[in-house]
């Protein structure tokens, strides 16, 4: 049972990941059609630039508007067990569902909601 639920996760993760994909191709495509670009290689390589962007840049722009810093060991103890008594009951090395290079990601205090 867990198997086909884990395939809808997936599946649910593909399907939206081809709508944001779609629409913002879609909302790109218009622009440029308005403006009067109609050359479709043009069209098709500033998409696939434009969904590139957001891909690489979208982890930063979140760090940014979110106020995240790097929590030091021993500073969330409560965070801290969660994430081994989760990763315990998952079966998974607690250190692997951490951030490469970081220990835990939180909002920072003096982040503005």
């Amino acid at each position: 049972m867990a198997s086909v639920s884990l395939l809808k996760l997936r599946l649910a993760m593909v399907g939206t990941l081809a709508l944001i994909i779609g629409l913002s191709t879609l909302f790109l495509a218009i622009v440029l059609s308005w403006l009067g670009v109609e050359n479709l290689f043009l069209l098709l390589g500033l998409a696939i630039a434009f969904n590139l962007a957001q891909w690489l840049l979208a982890p930063y722009l979140i760090d940014a508007m979110y106020g995240v810093r790097e929590v030091e060991e021993g500073e969330l103890p409560e965070l801290e067990e969660m994430v081994r008594r989760i990763a315990r009951r998952s079966g998974i090395d607690p250190r692997s569902s951490w951030y490469p290079g970081s220990k835990y990601r939180t909002p920072s205090p003096t982040a503005r909601p």
